[in-house]
């Protein structure tokens, strides 16, 4: 349809803003068009592009064939409604917000023509046909029906071709006065302005015909025979207008109902029925419907249904159906008409409030997030999409290839393209067995079918996807029975999950399709080892750790991954290759962390995949210094550092960084022949690694202590590293 204006049960309050239009142009990759709130939507064949309505902002949005960005103009406050003419040159907006028709360029979006509309509720549903974009307005029970001719031209003032009604010599005649002849006495009011039996006027004053229009074209005219019609005034609220050709470009008061309706209506015109127009009376349960005929510029009534809940309850949206004498209201509901009334024609089991149809009569009805789309009179869908959210509107591409979508998320409405929307979705089953054995017949079942038929003898591809043909090995077409059903035989090469892939390949009336199932079948195990797990080593040891591989069918490739600890350092592939004829294969890794090694076998047509892991442990580095002393000697069987007894004595630790880590201090003091613990102290390391720790004096000579930094996994402030305890240093005070 080439009109689509949003329903008044969703309309939000729209806001006052400037008139003035500015553009926003996409960048070379489009982001997909969305609005905040939808004001109407229309697809146009020939640019290929889709204009999208925003009430809330004032906006229009051309979209590309794919839902793309092209450009926004605002300035349309309020916009609840679309709708291009009938060349497709210029686009038509409703700007409710400021009662005003605005006529924008399709190619361009610049601004033609604006027409204000007198009324304060409105205009609101807009079509166009006949050469007239078709409106609606008014408020409660005062919903009306105007006109917009876009190629009218003011008239010239009403005097006769090139003379004017009266001799020269004789003053003009009045309007509201009786016409007169221009020597004879003036007529009365109440009696025609000359008499048929009147005899010609002299020959040196304008000829007359007496009951006729007035005098050819070389001769003065005479006045008319008729007095002058007075202007039409405009009806009083809540009465019907007598709007004639003659009220100008915008004509209002076109309702040519015997009472208004509740609110403004909405409208729907089809490029199939010149000069045709549907109202639905919306905003109120009852819901009237009429079509009417308006190729004369002047509405008359073809059909119409008074509300009464007989055949409708709310319209939120109309249809004229193409090639058929009948409305679609609320994307679900058929009324066919003929002599003046409606009658119900059937229902598509769409449950939607709002939907649109296509030129050839192929219906998209939504609620939620799902379309559903029927083929003309159908009673099971053809297809159902999911948008993915809230849906608000739909529209046909004018040659159905194509449907698209407002759909709803987090407060925004995107554009969404849907390709390929009337195509058929055939239901396709597989069941193969659960179970299987290597080199042992099996046999693989299923059926097709479709609400739309399939053409005789569905040729079906099949293939099979195993550890021999990870990319599917093409097996036999098959071909389905007249009932869908099939089947066909195979015997597995390879063992694992032995995946069966059918595939229908579509065609002009259903989309592709492809289903498939699994057998398993079982493979033997090997055996695979990895060395060196629960080993210890030192920071940066490099260690070699072999993996060996037992017997398999085709495959002899392992692979080596190393693990450090820490969620900062990821799973590396150490090495990957074919075993020796040994079975075995080797990888260094660098044990600055604790590290899983794991080794890993993805198995081959007869044999299972197996994976082993072996952790190595890595210490961590510690170096200490001491400061302060005045000299080293050895006292005993140890190296100490000499401290006067009132020096402070400072060490220095140096430690494998980590973030967060601590080492832990120990002093202990030599008493009686014995070391004592004077205590531990967890102190975190700094950036880099390092801490100096004043250890302070004792103030008094002969006192040895021995102390050490260490890091405890788990501790320290991680588990990255084992346990490492560093080297004691013994320092003595002396006077």
């Amino acid at each position: 349809m080439r009109r689509r204006s949003i329903s008044t049960a969703t309309a939000l309050a729209v806001l006052f803003s400037s008139a003035a239009l500015t553009v926003t142009a996409a960048g070379t990759a489009s982001a997909a068009a969305s609005v905040a709130a939808p004001g109407g939507m229309v697809a146009h064949a020939g640019l290929q592009r889709v204009f999208v309505a925003d009430r809330s902002g004032g906006t229009i949005t051309a979209a590309d064939w794919s839902g793309g960005l092209i450009k926004r103009v605002s300035g349309v406050p309020g916009v609840t409604g679309l709708v291009l003419s009938d060349d497709g040159s210029t686009l038509y907006a409703a700007a409710e917000g400021s009662h005003e028709v605005v006529a924008l360029d399709a190619g361009t979006l610049a601004v033609k023509n604006r027409w204000t509309i007198d009324t304060t509720e409105g205009p609101r549903g807009i079509a166009f046909t006949a050469g007239k974009v078709w409106f609606s307005y008014g408020d409660q029970w005062d919903g009306n029906l105007g006109s917009i001719d876009p190629d009218w031209t003011a008239p010239e003032p009403p005097v006769e071709p090139t003379e004017p009604p009266v001799e020269p010599t004789e003053p003009p005649v009045e309007p509201t006065e009786p016409p007169v002849e221009p020597t004879e006495p003036p007529v009365e009011p109440t009696e025609p302005p000359v008499e048929p039996t009147e005899p010609p006027v002299e020959p040196t004053e304008p000829p007359v015909e007496p009951t006729e229009p007035p005098v050819e074209p070389t001769e003065p005219p005479a006045e008319p025979a008729e007095p002058p019609v007075e202007p039409t005034a405009a009806a009083p609220a809540g009465e019907l207008s007598t709007a004639s050709e003659e009220d100008g470009q915008v004509r209002m008061g076109l309702s040519p109902h015997s009472s208004l309706w509740y609110d403004p209506a909405v409208l729907d015109t089809d490029p199939s029925s010149p000069g045709l127009l549907a109202m639905g009376e919306a905003g109120i349960s009852t819901g009237s419907v009429s079509v009417l005929d308006v190729s004369s510029g002047t509405p008359e009534l073809v059909a119409h249904h008074n509300g009464n809940y007989s055949l409708t309850y709310g319209v939120n949206d109309v249809d004229l159906v193409p090639g058929a004498s009948q409305v679609l209201v609320n994307g679900n509901k058929r009324l066919s008409y003929a002599n003046g009334a409606f009658a119900d024609a059937g229902t598509y089991p769409t449950g939607s409030h709002n939907g649109d149809i296509s030129g050839d009569g192929t219906v998209a009805g939504f609620l939620g997030d799902a379309i559903s789309v029927y083929a003309p009179n159908g009673t099971k869908p053809l297809r159902t999409l999911s948008t993915g959210g809230d849906t608000a509107d739909v529209e046909w591409a004018p040659d159905a290839s194509r449907l698209f979508a407002l759909v709803g998320s987090n407060g925004t409405y995107t554009l969404k393209a849907f390709t390929g929307p009337k195509l058929n979705v055939p239901t396709l089953t597989v069941s193969a067995p659960s179970k299987g054995t290597i080199g042992t017949k099996l046999t693989v079942t299923g059926k097709i079918t479709a609400t739309v038929p399939l053409p005789a003898g569905v040729q079906l591809k099949v293939a099979r996807i195993d550890v021999a043909s990870p990319s599917g090995k093409a097996l036999p077409t098959v071909t389905a029975k007249a009932d869908g059903t099939f089947s066909f035989t195979d015997t597995p090469a390879a063992g694992g999950d032995v995946v069966y892939r059918v595939t229908y390949s579509g065609d002009a009336k259903h989309t592709p399709v492809v289903k498939s199932d699994t057998v398993v079948i079982p493979r033997t195990s090997t055996s695979l080892t990895l060395n060196n797990n629960g080993k210890v080593y030192s920071y940066g040891a490099d260690v070699t750790f072999t993996a060996h591989l037992g017997k398999t069918y085709a495959n002899r490739k392992v692979e080596i991954w190393a693990n450090p600890y820490g969620s900062d350092k990821p799973n590396v592939l150490v090495k990957s290759g074919t075993v020796n004829s040994s079975g075995n294969i080797s990888a260094v890794v660098d044990m600055k962390r604790d590290t899983t090694v794991t080794a890993v076998f993805k198995g081959d047509a007869k044999y299972a995949p197996k994976t082993v892991t072996s952790v190595g442990y890595a210490k961590v580095k510690i170096s200490n210094t001491v400061s302060g002393h005045y000299k080293t000697g050895v006292v005993g069987s140890h190296n100490y550092y000499w401290f006067r007894k009132t020096k402070d004595a400072l060490i220095s630790t140096t430690m494998s960084y980590y973030p967060g880590r601590s080492e832990r201090l120990d002093l202990q003091i030599y008493y009686n022949g014995s070391w004592y613990s004077s205590g531990s102290e967890y102190i975190q390391l700094d950036g880099s690694g390092k801490r100096t720790v004043n250890l302070g004096s004792p103030g008094e000579a002969g006192v040895k202590a021995r102390v050490r930094t260490n890091y405890i996994n788990g501790s320290s402030g991680d588990n990255v590293n084992s346990t490492t305890y560093g080297s004691w240093k013994y320092l003595y005070f002396t006077n």
